[in-house]
């Protein structure tokens, strides 16, 4: 019986430590707004998160819904470079949350249901060589913010 006790609190802790390596460390936004459950962006633990001029971030978000019956929640992207804030366009289908969501889930999603979001970011040739900041916003049909976090990226060839 200790036996089995002990194998099984190996793996909860090994589980445990998994699932803490693979959270980015993002802020709250301003506010009172939901915060998500994890993040992670690709090959960044700590911010800033280095990103290159043309390729593509991947963002996975963990979030939970606030109401039942949600069909449709999109991204809502604000960049702030060199103190000019400016809305951040995604190529169509990229922000659709809906659409991407991993792990087989779909819409509608039910108030206290968990799922995670994949966002593929463009880091477009045009962004200025600098350190970045991005506010992403999930937002249903009723611009009610569902989940929100602001990353630090540091802008690079």
């Amino acid at each position: 019986m200790v036996k089995h006790f002990s194998i099984l609190t190996l793996a909860l802790l090994m589980t445990f430590v998994i699932f803490c390596e693979s959270k980015t460390h993002v802020r709250k936004c301003p506010g009172d707004l939901p915060f998500p459950l994890n993040v992670q962006i690709d090959d960044c633990e700590e911010m800033p998160c280095s990103v290159t001029k043309g390729t593509t971030t991947h963002m996975e978000i963990q979030f939970v819904a606030l109401k039942d019956e949600t069909y449709q929640i999109e991204t809502d992207i604000l960049v702030t470079v060199l103190g000019i804030k400016i809305p951040y366009e995604l190529p169509s289908g990229n922000g659709n949350v809906c659409k991407n969501l991993m792990f087989e889930a779909n819409c509608p999603l039910y108030a206290e249901e968990d799922v995670t979001f994949k966002l593929e970011f463009p880091i477009d040739n045009n962004f200025v060589e600098t350190n970045v900041k991005a506010e992403v916003k999930l937002k249903d049909v009723e611009d009610d913010v569902v989940a929100c976090y602001i990353v630090d990226m540091k802008v690079s060839k």
